[in-house]
């Protein structure tokens, strides 16, 4: 039986296992989207094409599976661009289907710009469908989305292919399986690296989610201390013992900063040495052997012993197995260490308490013990994002999502409501500053029709805080960082969703648990105050300190005293 190309489309992405579509319907997806909705494909209306790209990524996060989201050509696809180009930074595998908008030999075609040579820069591989012929290129494209190195893949489709017919028998791609080979030789090299190492540390990141289990035991036969990435908190529990959270430079936990001196070995799996996870590549190693699925990320800013192209879970099976039968002994100094650190950071959290205002670090740690394990906490970009590094714990592989590399705006609620339609048995919730809700919070409305359980906590200090604060500490000016809010719970009431405030840390575990047993969704209105840098940021200026010339520091030093005379 002929089908038309539009059919096809939906039928391949039903193979592939698709369960959501984000986008906005336009004149030239109609055949998609008639066609989607027919073969059981759901597909979900956004408020602006932005958003269903954060949506696909934030359920590429939590379940390993990449998200689809689609959009018209042109100013949907442009207006796309900044949630493709945070998948493409932050390694997440989304495929973003679209049409070719030139139908007929003429020029100047509705919304007809270049479009895949403003996208290709920030895409793993785009796709140009042009006949009805080349279908199955979209089977190979949904999957080399997450193969290697996962990262966005543009498909295109030709206006003419939706017409067009193909045989649905031939809807048959031959997807050749991955071979994973292990050469034995450099494992070896690893392993004589190991054993010839005093004391070896482990930096784990996103590229080991799937491998959590195998990473906990190669931990334990070397006795060795995890730190991750930022993207890749919650690869091991950080309430296991030897898990010294994120970083293990300044901008880290200072018990990771300390520990991971005394090792003489680095094992980076998993991870690129991006500046936000290293903190502006402040992080300073010794030998480092780096392991990656991809080999665009070997031997990048800083210099290796051993780079080995390898994804995680190949990897780590590999080493394990070799090393099962020489496990080290227990490094009892660092587990002491680790589990006092923990204990203090707590009591400095509690120390923090004013009783007169609202404390982010507080806000977060009582968050932490009203949420279970595996609940999912997503964050958009700002003062909150930071705080969140280092006063929430993360106790579950998937369940910390944050725009990591890009730092892209906007990205929390919709991420969060992506997680919330892939995780619908999980409690998910999302906090974000109040300048991001005002980039996405409309998004709202697609979780009350969607009838989503989320908790969106709003960090509202009425101004671009993160920005203000470096503002006022450079210049002590305050230039175009106030913000307008409006009315958080009118606004609640006109979306249809329940309002809550939190304005002081009274019985705030009480007034938490209230809010998290309510089903729907949740605006929370929290009256933080921020006075005092968060240690990412701390670590960070540290470490710009530390490499600027002399000459610079002198001209800021002058700046600095100039706008406070």
């Amino acid at each position: 039986m002929k089908i038309t190309g539009a059919r096809a489309i939906a039928l391949v992405l039903k193979k592939l296992g698709v369960n959501y579509i984000w986008g906005i319907p336009g004149a030239k997806l109609l055949p998609i989207y008639n066609e989607i909705n027919d073969v059981g494909i759901k597909s979900i209306l956004v408020t602006n094409e932005l958003s269903g790209s954060f949506m696909a990524d934030g359920y590429y996060r939590v379940t390993g599976k990449p998200g689809v989201c689609i959009t018209t050509p042109g100013p949907g696809l442009t207006n796309m661009l900044t949630g493709i180009a945070e998948a493409f930074l932050d390694s997440s595998a989304i495929l973003v289907l679209t049409v070719n908008p030139k139908k007929y030999n003429r020029s100047y075609h509705i919304h007809e710009i270049p479009q895949l040579e403003i996208v290709r820069p920030i895409a793993k591989k785009v796709v140009e469908i042009s006949s009805i012929s080349q279908m199955n290129e979209l089977f190979e494209a949904y999957h080399l989305s997450y193969r290697g190195e996962p990262s966005p893949v543009i498909v295109e489709i030709g206006s003419q292919v939706m017409e067009q017919e193909i045989k649905e028998s031939e809807l048959l791609p031959e997807v050749s399986p991955v071979q994973k080979t292990v050469s034995k030789e450099p494992i070896a090299q690893i392993i004589k690296h190991i054993k010839e190492a005093r004391q070896i540390g482990i930096y784990a990141g996103r590229g080991c989610f799937d491998a959590s289990e195998e990473l906990l035991k190669l931990s334990k036969i070397l006795s060795a201390p995890i730190a991750t990435t930022i993207s890749g908190r919650g690869v091991v529990s950080e309430d296991y013992e030897l898990s010294t959270g994120y970083g293990f430079g300044r901008t880290g936990t200072p018990v990771a900063y300390r520990i991971f001196k005394n090792c003489d070995l680095i094992l980076a799996i998993g991870v690129k040495f991006s500046e936000m996870a290293t903190g502006g590549w402040g992080l300073k190693f010794k030998n480092i052997i780096h392991i990656d699925a991809s080999n665009d990320n070997l031997d990048k800013n800083y210099t290796t012993l051993f780079s080995l192209q390898l994804d995680a879970k190949t990897a780590l099976e590999a080493l394990n197995k070799s090393l099962s039968g020489t496990p080290r002994s227990v490094n009892a100094k660092f587990i002491e260490e680790i589990k006092k650190y923990k204990a203090d950071h707590i009591l400095k959290i509690e120390g923090k308490k004013s009783h007169g205002h609202l404390h982010p670090s507080i806000l977060l740690q009582e968050l932490r013990k009203c949420l279970p394990r595996d609940a999912i906490v997503c964050t958009d970009v700002g003062y909150h994002q930071l705080w969140s590094i280092s006063d929430f714990e993360v106790l579950e592989p998937r369940t910390y999502l944050t725009p990591a590399d890009y730092q892209a705006m906007g990205f929390g609620i919709p991420a969060s409501i992506g997680a919330a339609m892939a995780k619908q048995d999980k409690k998910v919730v999302c906090i974000c500053g109040d300048g991001g809700f005002l980039i996405s919070g409309f998004e709202l409305l697609t979780a009350v029709r969607e009838k989503l359980d989320l908790s969106v906590f709003v960090f509202n200090d009425g101004t671009l805080g993160l920005i203000k604060g470096l503002q006022k500490a450079i210049y002590n000016r305050n230039v175009s960082v106030d913000l307008n809010n409006p009315d958080f719970e009118k606004l609640a009431g006109a979306f249809g969703v329940q309002y809550f405030e939190v304005s002081e840390e009274m019985n705030l575990k009480e007034q938490l648990k209230k809010i998290l047993e309510h089903k729907g969704i949740n605006l929370v209105d929290c009256k933080v105050v921020y006075d005092e840098f968060p240690q990412y940021l701390k670590g960070n200026i540290k470490n710009t300190w530390e490499k600027t010339p002399l000459s610079k520091k002198m001209s800021l030093l002058y700046r600095y005293i100039k706008y406070r005379l």
